[in-house]
């Protein structure tokens, strides 16, 4: 009597709610054409237990073979089925992920051809789609752009989000210019000649390049840009404020910084140290009208005027001088030559074959040079030591 109700109970009744889309429309088709699930069962040659765990939402997918059968017995196409079943797979959460599986579906590429195009195992290439970080690596950036067909400018925004904002005009137009090329700072560096330290500090406006022409010329080059959009943007020259009570100094000074030159460019125009130029501006150094006529060539021939101009060296034997004077000139005058010729003492003490002692002695005045260190010493210095200069 029990098993007459109980096949007397109308189909549908009593059933577990389905989970699934695919469930909820395979138990509505099979609803509809009146069957029961062992009929359905018996029709697909779909085990009951698996027929009931596709509705309840337990099985999720189907095999081809399955999902022809199942569909026949539904009286349905196939495709209604696997349209209801969900994409194997994580799926992205990144923008970076949406737009690769976006551009790879829209170019009709599965997984393993994508891996294929980018020249990577299906598992690394299905984990730069799903992964959680919304970065890209500058190694993939040129791999993945041609695989996904597109320009590295789209994909140069997933790149290098995590570094500090630039301080300046210059340094945010290199490294917006960098990432569009899809280039690393070690890629830029090696292009320059340079560490990627370097064009780090550049990019966060620590290294305003106001005094490097030719790295801007470099920076252009490799980045193609103009140079003069570069120029357009660098910060301008700030020159140090240097006080000089000496007459002839304050005026070399002044023309200087008129003309927006450092104190080694004047000495560079000028064939002379930076040290012989500091020391003409702060009047620690003696000049000879030689030597300063190069400085105001360097400074493009400035007019000097005569009561600055040094007095004109006069070579005679004065036998009045002292042996304290004439010590102290022929240190003035070896410090002088050595300084027109741009060399240091310790490479002056290698001309002579001595020490640097005996000649730094001999330029404050505390050594007393034999006849045969005059030799040494004329031969070093290219010219001939006045003899009243030495004892």
């Amino acid at each position: 009597m029990a098993d007459q109700k109980k096949r007397a109970h109308p189909v549908g009744i009593g059933m577990t709610p389905c989970a699934t889309e695919l469930g909820l429309f395979v138990r509505d088709r099979r609803l509809a054409l009146g069957l029961t699930q062992h009929q359905l069962h018996e029709c697909s040659g779909l085990g009951q237990r698996s027929s009931s765990a596709v509705e309840t939402g337990a099985r999720r997918y189907l095999k081809d073979a399955q999902c022809d059968a199942l569909a026949n017995a539904l009286q349905c196409e196939p495709e209604e089925l696997r349209s209801r079943m969900p994409i194997k797979g994580a799926q992205p959460t990144t923008t970076l992920g949406k737009l690769i599986r976006s551009r790879r579906e829209a170019l009709g590429l599965t997984i393993e051809q994508f891996a294929e195009r980018m020249d990577l195992p299906v598992q690394k290439a299905r984990h730069i789609e799903t992964r959680r970080n919304p970065t890209l690596l500058y190694r993939l950036l040129r791999p993945l752009a041609h695989a996904l067909e597109l320009e590295p400018a789209t994909l140069a925004q997933f790149t290098g989000v995590n570094l500090k904002h630039p301080r300046n005009e210059l340094g945010r137009r290199v490294r917006v210019r960098r990432q569009e090329l899809g280039m690393s700072m070690r890629e830029l560096a090696q292009k320059l000649g340079i560490r990627h330290q370097y064009v780090s500090l550049i990019e966060l406006g620590k290294s305003s390049l106001c005094a490097s022409d030719d790295m801007v010329q470099q920076l252009a080059d490799a980045l193609t840009l103009a140079r003069a959009d570069l120029e357009a943007i660098r910060s301008k020259r700030k020159l140090k404020r240097i006080r000089s009570n000496n007459p002839l100094g304050a005026l070399i000074i002044v023309r200087r910084q008129a003309l927006g030159l450092t104190q080694r460019e004047v000495a560079r125009r000028a064939g002379l140290s930076a040290s012989h130029i500091s020391g003409t501006e702060t009047g620690r150094l003696p000049l000879t009208r030689a030597v300063l006529n190069k400085i105001a060539a360097a400074l493009d021939h400035c007019d000097i005027p005569e009561e600055l101009l040094p007095p004109v060296r006069n070579n005679k034997k004065t036998p009045h001088l002292s042996t304290r004077n004439r010590t102290t000139a022929l240190g003035t005058f070896v410090s002088a030559r050595r300084l027109e010729l741009q060399l240091t003492q310790s490479q002056l003490a290698q001309r002579m074959m001595t020490s640097f002692r005996v000649v730094s002695g001999i330029e404050r005045g505390t050594h007393h040079p034999s006849t045969r260190m005059k030799a040494k010493l004329s031969a070093a210095l290219e010219c001939e030591v006045p003899a009243d200069l030495i004892l």
